[in-house]
């Protein structure tokens, strides 16, 4: 059976894996059956093969994506449809005991191995942001000062003259191009409300024919039936 420097040596490179954290992020150190003998790390993602061994799924993948059909550990034949999700071994290495991966930098911060990504992407203290306005990294304990004293950071007007007031570059630039004031969106609205407004007038216009021509229609008949009246009643009279 080969194990894991065994296989390195094997094949001349490790296969490396985003694990969702460094392993001395853990406040223990795992158990050594929590870890992929192809990328020696936290298996991230894990899968049993038929033979039941357990690999990271991107390192089995490539793996077998050398044209290699067998098992890293014990080179049992393996197939990509045969592999099978290890929730056991995922559920286990979730909720391992962990620190924030910058606890170096002075976070404080305890969770679970399964948070950790989490509280990096909220709350980390730590983490390096980038203010929008100036662009400036800050970390981002540092970010709620820095946008007090920021005079990139003060709101601008819109130049469109819609009234709105934005912070940053990024933002201001992406609202300019949605922006209903920008002047082709106006000059293409007001060509819409136009054309809009001519088509209104000739309906409205061809309706009021109709019913003019629909109310004068049948008094015809009767001037033509009253004047016919009238130059018979006259001929009678004539006759006496």
């Amino acid at each position: 059976m080969l194990d894991g420097r065994s296989l390195q040596m094997d094949t001349g490179t490790c296969i490396p894996c985003d694990s969702p954290g460094p392993s001395d992020a853990l406040i223990q150190k795992p158990d050594a059956n929590l870890n992929c003998s192809v990328c020696l790390s936290l298996f991230k993602d894990p899968v049993r093969t038929r033979c039941g061994h357990v690999f990271c799924a991107g390192c089995i993948h490539s793996w077998m994506g050398e044209d290699r059909g067998c098992c890293p550990t014990c080179r049992a034949p393996v197939a990509q449809e045969e592999l099978a999700p290890d929730r056991l071994a995922s559920a286990i290495i979730e909720n391992l005991p962990s620190r924030c991966q910058l606890f170096g930098s002075g976070c404080t911060w305890l969770g679970t191995h399964g948070e950790v990504m989490s509280h990096l992407a909220t709350s980390c203290p730590c983490v390096t942001l980038t203010c929008p306005g100036c662009e400036a990294e800050l970390p981002r304990r540092a970010m709620a000062e820095h946008a007090l004293t920021c005079a990139a950071g003060a709101p601008r007007e819109c130049p469109f003259g819609c009234g709105e007031r934005l912070v940053g570059a990024e933002r201001m630039s992406q609202h300019k191009a949605e922006c209903l004031m920008e002047p082709r969106k106006l000059l293409a609205a007001l060509g819409h409300l136009q054309r809009e407004n001519e088509r209104l007038t000739h309906e409205n216009l061809a309706l009021r024919s109709t019913e003019l021509v629909r109310a004068y229609a049948p008094a015809a008949p009767i001037f033509f039936f009253s004047i016919f009246s009238v130059s018979f009643a006259q001929q009678g009279a004539a006759a006496y």
